[in-house]
């Protein structure tokens, strides 16, 4: 019987074989650019921007993906891709507080105009936590105008981030 691990290049290295660096890293931009013809898209995207200072200096990725490197396989399902999944990651890596983080985003309730989200840092804990508006992601393109600026209401506000008024 053989037994192995074996340890897969991330998908961006993977495809940059093939097409070069940033072509590859276009191709995992398209999967956030999907999700945001959805509107809980639009909020992951505007909801990136809270969880670290500046959205620009880190590479956002879509759940999926890390799964995909992480486990070998993902669901197509959201509620595997949040904390438990960073919790295993942080494990493995011990990443410093800041180096990684996770923006889930819960389904909308049958009887609510909004949506619940939460914002983990693999060190830390829990960075923030709140509502969003489905109307006001509804009403924007799947782009985020001008800047990320993007209405919620925080419930949870980690130790090193103040609550923003909705």
């Amino acid at each position: 019987m053989w037994a192995w691990k074996m340890i897969i290049p991330i998908t961006v290295e993977q495809l940059a074989k093939l097409y070069g660096w940033e072509t590859a890293d276009y191709f995992l931009e398209k999967a956030l650019a999907f999700r945001s013809m959805h509107s809980h898209g639009r909020a992951l995207n505007a909801l990136a921007a809270r969880a670290v200072e500046n959205v620009d200096d880190y590479y956002l990725r879509d759940g999926e993906i890390v799964a995909g490197v992480v486990a070998g396989w993902n669901f197509g399902d959201g509620h595997f891709h949040n904390q438990q999944l960073l919790e295993a990651v942080q494990e493995q890596c011990g990443f410093q507080p800041g180096e990684l983080r996770i923006v889930a985003i819960e389904g909308q309730p049958a009887n609510k105009r909004s949506q619940h989200y939460r914002i983990h840092d693999a060190a830390a804990g829990l960075v923030e936590e709140g509502w969003v508006d489905v109307a006001e992601m509804v009403k924007r393109g799947p782009w985020l105008e001008e800047s990320f600026d993007f209405p919620v209401h925080v419930t949870h506000a980690g130790d090193d981030r103040q609550p923003v008024a909705a």
